[in-house]
C-alpha cells in the first residue's frame, strides 16, 4: 500500500495513515466506517493485478509503429517488469526496457481526507546486452480525489477503476514518450497531463498538490 519515500516522500502513505487520523476527531467518521473503509481500500490495492495490467496492455501497444514488443518478463523483484523492444519482430532486440512501479494513495486531510491513487512508472531504456543505460524516465499518473468513504464504497469501485485507468493511460504514455513524442509531458506539481494521448483517453493532472 505504501510508496516508495523516496519517490513522492511524504505526499504517500499507508491506507491506514490517509484515514486513520479520522479517529477521535469530533467531526470525523466512525470507527466502524474508517476500518471498514480502510479494509476496502486496501483489499482493492491488494487484489487489483496492476503489474499483469500493464504488461498486457504494453504487450499489445502499437502506439510506436513499427517498434514492438518482442517479449516480456518478470525479473526477481515483485515491482521489476522487463520489456524488450526491436525494430521488427524475430530481429534482436534493439532496446531492453526494464520498468518499476510503485501504487500508493494520496491525501492531504488527516480527517475526513479526500484520497487519489497515485502510480507512478520508471523506465530505464537499456542496451542489449544490458550494459549501459540510454535513458531513464519516470510517468506520474494521479487519479482524481474523492472523499475517502466514497472511494471505498462498492468495493472500492472507484479506487479500482483509477488503478484501471493509470495502467491503460501509462501503457499508452510510456511507449509513446519514449519513441514518438518529441517534447516533455507537461507536469502539474507532482502530476502529469496526459490529455494529449493519441486515443484521447488521457486525462488532465488533478494538481493535486
Amino acid at each position: 500500500m505504501t510508496g516508495s519515500g523516496s519517490l513522492l516522500g511524504l505526499l504517500l502513505a499507508p491506507v491506514g495513515a490517509a484515514v486513520g487520523g479520522a479517529k477521535g476527531a469530533s467531526e470525523a467518521q466512525s470507527e466502524d466506517v474508517v476500518d471498514t473503509t480502510r479494509a476496502d481500500l486496501r483489499l482493492a490495492m491488494q487484489d487489483t493485478d496492476f503489474a499483469e495490467d500493464l504488461r498486457a496492455r504494453l504487450a499489445a501497444s502499437t502506439i510506436a509503429g513499427d517498434i514492438v514488443v518482442s517479449s516480456m518478463t518478470s525479473g526477481a523483484s515483485t515491482a521489476a517488469q522487463q520489456s524488450v523492444t526491436n525494430v521488427s519482430a524475430g530481429s534482436a532486440p534493439s532496446h531492453i526496457i526494464a520498468l518499476e512501479y510503485r501504487l500508493a494513495i494520496f491525501h492531504q486531510a488527516h480527517v475526513n481526507p479526500k484520497i487519489a491513487l497515485i502510480a507512478q512508472v520508471t523506465a530505464q531504456v537499456q542496451s542489449p546486452d544490458r550494459k549501459q543505460m540510454l535513458h531513464k524516465a519516470t510517468w506520474t499518473y494521479c487519479g482524481q480525489p474523492y472523499d475517502f468513504v466514497q472511494m471505498a464504497a462498492n468495493n472500492a469501485a472507484l479506487l479500482r477503476g483509477q488503478i484501471n485507468s493509470a495502467a491503460a493511460v501509462l501503457a499508452e504514455a510510456i511507449p509513446y514518450d519514449l519513441f514518438v513524442s518529441k517534447v516533455p509531458r507537461p507536469l502539474k506539481g507532482y502530476c502529469m497531463d496526459f490529455s494529449d494521448l493519441p486515443s484521447g483517453t488521457g486525462t488532465k493532472a488533478p494538481g493535486l498538490i
